[in-house]
């Protein structure tokens, strides 16, 4: 080796080990830096962390997201932004311009990358003429000025696509599956995947070298691999702990790359500076990072693969985040197991969810009389259900014995945090648990204490709710009819709304498989709307992705 390659490994060392001393002592997340090449973090709920000195061009934080955010990428300017959720919504920032969405799709996978057109001109004053989604089975949605050069769509992959990069002439573009497997269409050279190795961890995300002949795979426990002209630099492997690496992104040299953790945490390697973290101050799971005026990195969110306990932990960091009371509840049907975050055993009113209760019991009545309903009782079930109609709700209520309705059900499923209202005509002020709400959709699902037919009849009515009345988990179904039933009132008395949500959702081959219930608590000042997103929000990361 020559004395000059020494001098060039031992300065490549160095800085090495001056990023690692950077990453040690973090800025706050709450203050930008001043360092040139900041970047942004962007998290789940569609907050936009800004680092290093990246500048503010706003966030979908507070409009109502269907779907979670996914991925986020800079402008070639630096001058703006795009974040894409889930569904394929699309926002666009600052100087970036929106070309079109998947958000009105009824989509076979969901979205997973984002990877935007690179300047025509190759000047970076020009913000890029469209960009390209991946879903993770690899289609390919192309907007703007994005050509269409492939995909993996009705290819049966061992792995679903997890990451997106494209070459920098805007001509190609590689897919990465969670194996590391790669594909490459365009111009975009093949050179060399992870998908024959095994793997510590899952791959989450890939990156580009600015010549388009290289390119890095981060894996969950932040260790890279390198192909091509891209250099390894450095790993975060075995340093993130619980929080896994989400996104890798590289510099506009290419000597360099970013890493993020579902946290917030920054890891910085080569020429890559440190611009700061927001690891404990995220309000919801990071999903990718944005240098600025570069192309951005993502991946590792809401996959396929998840386990339940994944998903309700994603589900409960983001209840937490709420103001106020947010329970959550989910079962696996085929278990019926229970699983909850810490405010699902609060007691809370149940508002309109009882209505279900009360059908149950409605039919219960019926089998035992040995008789089908009359045409009265399922004129008021069909309002009751289908319509929120809370004269049926009371008609019904009173008919079946009032308070002795919930006697029923604590007695058929086990119940003991349900009880009556002290106001024996106040159906709505029963009480319960988002734990004992799904425990008695569990026995609903299961036909205990109901026959087949009525528990089937009663779902159907579920599944038949009004439009305007499906916010909630239906948000976070495309491949299936969930029966829901959403319950919501001011209390005045309190100043506080209480919005609370049920959902029954196939998955698949398997009718009914998981059940979820989310119950709210908060300050009356935030309207009936903030309730409907926290329900929408919990749902879309607690319940599996393609269902």
């Amino acid at each position: 080796m020559s004395l000059a390659d020494r001098f060039l490994r031992a300065l490549l060392a160095l800085a090495v080990l001056l990023t690692t001393l950077g990453e040690a002592a973090p800025e706050p997340a709450s203050a930008a830096g001043t360092a040139s090449g900041g970047y942004w973090l962007a998290s789940a709920d569609g907050r936009v962390y800004r680092l290093g000195g990246a500048p503010d061009f706003g966030s979908p934080l507070g409009s109502h997201l269907n779907q979670p955010v996914v991925c986020m990428t800079s402008t070639a300017s630096g001058g703006g932004y795009w974040l894409v959720a889930r569904d394929g919504g699309v926002f666009a920032f600052g100087d970036a311009p929106f070309a079109g969405s998947t958000g009105s799709l009824v989509l076979n996978q969901p979205i997973v990358g984002l990877a935007a057109v690179p300047p025509a001109s190759g000047s970076n004053s020009d913000p890029g003429s469209g960009y390209w989604l991946a879903a993770a089975d690899g289609g390919i949605f192309a907007f703007g000025g994005a050509g269409f050069f492939g995909s993996t769509g009705s290819v049966r992959l061992n792995q679903p696509i997890v990451g997106l990069a494209a070459t920098p002439t805007g001509r190609g573009y590689w897919l990465v599956a969670r194996d590391g497997g790669v594909f490459a269409f365009g111009e975009a050279p093949f050179l060399g995947s992870t998908g024959g190795l095994r793997l510590n961890q899952p791959i989450v995300g890939l990156a580009a070298t600015p010549t388009g002949r290289g390119y890095w795979l981060v894996a969950a426990d932040g260790g890279v691999f390198a192909f091509g002209d891209a250099p390894f630099l450095g790993s975060a492997a075995g340093r993130t702990g619980t929080n896994p690496a989400v996104a890798i992104a590289a510099t506009g040299s290419g000597a360099g790359y970013w890493l993020v953790a579902r946290d917030g945490g920054v890891y910085a390697f080569g020429d890559a500076p440190f611009g700061g973290s927001a690891t404990g101050a995220t309000s919801d799971a990071v999903i990718g990072i944005a240098p600025v005026g570069r192309p951005g990195g993502c991946g590792g969110f809401g996959q396929n693969e998840a386990t339940p306990p994944d998903r309700l932990a994603e589900a409960a960091r983001y209840a937490a985040g709420r103001t106020g009371t947010a329970g959550v509840a989910v079962v696996d049907s085929t278990t019926g197991k229970v699983q909850g975050n810490p405010d699902s055993g609060v007691v809370l009113r149940t508002a309109s969810i009882v209505k279900i209760v009360i059908g149950m019991r409605l039919f219960a009545r019926a089998h035992e009389q040995h008789r089908g309903l009359t045409a009265d009782e399922q004129s008021d079930l069909q309002q009751m259900i289908r319509a929120s109609d809370n004269d049926a709700a009371s008609r019904l209520w009173a008919a079946l014995g009032g308070p002795a309705v919930i006697d029923w059900v604590r007695k058929v499923t086990g119940v003991r945090n349900t009880a009556p209202p002290a106001d024996p005509t106040s159906w709505g002020f029963t009480t319960t648990t988002a734990r004992d709400m799904a425990v008695i959709l569990t026995a609903l699902v299961h036909a205990r204490g109901v026959t087949a037919a009525h528990r089937d009849a009663l779902l159907r009515e579920m599944r038949q709710v009004i439009p305007s009345q499906r916010w909630g988990v239906a948000d976070a179904v495309h491949h299936s009819n969930p029966a829901v039933k959403n319950g919501w009132y001011p209390d005045i008395d309190e100043q506080v709304w209480r919005v609370n949500c049920t959902g029954i959702t196939d998955d698949g081959p398997h009718p009914n498989r998981w059940i979820i219930v989310v119950t709210t608590r908060y300050p009356v000042n935030l309207g009936q709307d903030y309730g409907q997103e926290t329900c929408s929000g919990v749902a879309a990361r607690a319940l599996p992705p393609t269902i």
